[in-house]
């Protein structure tokens, strides 16, 4: 231990009698005001060696020459073993006596905003001249010119005055001649071009030419394996790229067991599936369809269609058809036509129709005889009017360690309510004069909603084996008077997890995830999550409101077969207290392809 002790003893004696000492260095000026010179630099005074203190002085002289000071000039130098103290005359700063246009054309200036009589008894600034170099290069680059060369030409000196005259060396006009695709990849030219904003008999434009690496990367059915290459021949332009397919489509089956709340110790099995296809027909269009068996006598069927890139411009248009049966109460029917606005990945702007109707399958006339009252279900119809906006930036869409997504949508429609005749022509025993088709008196022809939708979600990896998902959803109908078969429905495996499917009736909702993840490999991961809710429905007589929250964990693992998945969650709610007995298991699978 005492021989430790002297050996640390000796080791740092000896680091300290043989530690280089510190070198000082001090800017000084000759001619001037040493403070108004060092309000034109920064500089290090502290430095471990004469050689530091060189290269910082050359520094010095760059930061003046940056400012204008082309004629400052070193005057004397003092420097022993420790200190280096520079003398700097610094001189006159330099003044454009005027900048020509030379050979560059007025309308190439103006397309720069450059007027080169602003430069006449103006100070010299060399960022200045490197920035007109820089933007008119640019132009030029993206305008068919891709070798373009700018310089100063006839300089003259006199005294502190410059003069000089813009000189452009243009070279060949260049325009696209293609895009080939090496590789076995099923995508048609037409896409590309629409996607790249590209196509044969273009100028060359370079900002373009700089995204394509980032665009393709963004393309969810293709992957690059290398980067994209521009070959020149004359004054034509090829871009190579080299692709192979990439699994964008996928099939997903959810399982639910759920307990039966009518029959005690039976469980209720639902199920959900879905498919997603990416470029079938090698045109990058997108198809989904969904099947829902959400409860005992329930179904729901949507698909979607999106075709993009019309005539090769960033436009596509979106077809969307749904169609849900609810028990025996009634059948909803969705209708959308939409025209997207497409940026790079899967951001897009859109504008849309979409008609929604309801029509009852089953009427309670008893009922509606006893009370002369009309049901809390009514047959509809909505034709909305909306813009939709999307975006994403995700590091792996599939299991994202980090990232966004943002959706918003906003829609205002009429409702039309349709007089039901298993209604209108019934007749009371009792009140034989009555008119039942006079219930529907009381309700406007047509009434103005409003529909409004937003989510967002936040990836934030913790390390490298954990992360955080937060995510938050907003659903609202704003309207004077709202029926049961208008109320959105929640609830389950994909919103507002430990309770039935669709079985939280809202015309207003709002739902916060909290969601731990802790990664065993890239799309294999263990959950904890919590989702809270608040959530509001109005009905004719009847507004309720209640805070329902759902607690549970989970697992996902990949294999060579897919990825599996099993959550298990409880909810609560104002009726219905957090109860083990009441949790809701589901199985789920995905199978990219």
């Amino acid at each position: 231990m005492l021989r430790a002790v002297l050996t640390a003893i000796f080791i740092f004696c000896f680091s300290i009698l043989h530690a280089q000492p510190l070198f000082h260095f001090k800017v000084i000026a000759s001619d001037k005001d040493t403070a108004a010179l060092h309000k034109l630099i920064n500089y290090r005074n502290i430095l471990s060696d004469s050689v530091s203190s060189k290269k910082e002085l050359a520094l010095v002289f760059n930061q003046l020459y940056e400012k204008g000071f082309l004629l400052s000039a070193l005057d004397s130098m003092q420097i022993d073993s420790t200190h280096l103290t520079a003398f700097i005359k610094l001189n006159k700063q330099v003044e454009w006596a005027f900048l020509s246009k030379g050979n560059v054309s007025e309308d190439l200036l103006n397309r720069i905003n450059l007027k080169t009589n602003s430069f006449i008894e103006k100070n010299f600034y060399y960022k200045e001249i490197k920035s007109i170099e820089e933007k008119l290069v640019t132009y030029c680059e993206n305008n068919g010119f891709p070798f373009a060369k700018i310089w100063l030409d006839s300089i003259v000196w006199k005294e502190n005055l410059l003069s000089a005259s813009l000189m452009i060396d243009k070279g060949k006009l260049i325009s696209i001649d293609s895009i080939k695709v090496d590789g076995d990849v099923k995508i048609a030219n037409a896409y590309l071009y629409g996607y790249l904003g590209i196509k044969p008999g273009d100028l060359y434009n370079e900002s373009l030419i700089r995204e394509i690496n980032k665009q393709v990367d963004e393309i969810p059915f293709v992957q690059q394996e290398s980067a994209a290459k521009i070959i020149f021949n004359d004054d034509k332009a090829s871009i190579i790229l080299q692709l192979k397919n990439r699994n964008a489509s996928k099939f997903d089956l959810v399982i639910g067991v759920l307990p039966n709340n009518r029959v005690s110790g039976k469980v209720i099995v639902t199920g959900q599936g879905s498919l997603d296809m990416w470029n079938v027909l090698g045109r990058g269009e997108r198809l989904t369809l969904s099947l829902d068996k959400l409860q005992p006598r329930s179904t729901e069927f949507k698909s979607a269609l999106q075709y993009p890139y019309l005539l090769q411009q960033p436009f596509g248009i979106n077809l969307g058809f749904e169609i849900n049966k609810n028990d025996t109460f009634y059948i909803d029917v969705k209708k959308e036509i939409g025209l997207q606005y497409l940026f790079s990945g899967r951001n897009y702007i859109k504008g849309f129709v979409r008609n929604t109707s309801s029509s009852l399958l089953s009427v309670d006339t008893f009922e509606i005889k006893q009370s002369h009252i009309l049901p809390s279900q009514i047959d509809l119809s909505v034709t909305y009017y909306g813009l939709e906006a999307a975006y994403e930036k995700l590091d792996f869409r599939l299991s994202p360690r980090k990232g966004w997504y943002l959706f918003a949508s906003a829609a205002v429609g009429n409702r039309k309510v349709i007089r039901n005749p298993s209604i209108t022509q019934l007749t009371d025993l009792n009140e034989p004069d009555f008119n039942f088709s006079s219930l529907y008196d009381s309700l406007p022809k047509k009434s103005l909603r409003y529909e409004l939708l937003a989510k967002a979600d936040k990836y934030t990896s913790i390390s490298r084996t954990q992360v955080l998902k937060l995510s938050f959803q907003t659903k609202s109908l704003i309207a004077p008077d709202i029926f049961q078969n208008e109320l959105y429905r929640i609830g389950g495996h994909r919103l507002l997890r430990g309770f039935d499917e669709q079985s939280v009736y809202a015309s207003w909702y709002n739902v916060f995830t909290a969601e731990y993840r802790y990664l065993i490999q890239r799309t294999s991961y263990l959950f904890l999550f919590a989702d809270f809710a608040y959530i509001e429905h109005q009905l004719p007589n009847n507004f309720y409101t209640d805070f329902p929250k759902g607690v549970g964990a989970g697992l996902t693992f990949q294999t060579k077969a897919g990825i599996f998945g099993v959550s298990y969650a409880v909810g609560q709610e104002k009726e219905n207290p957090l109860q083990l007995r009441s949790a809701k298991i589901h199985f789920g699978y995905i199978n990219e392809f």
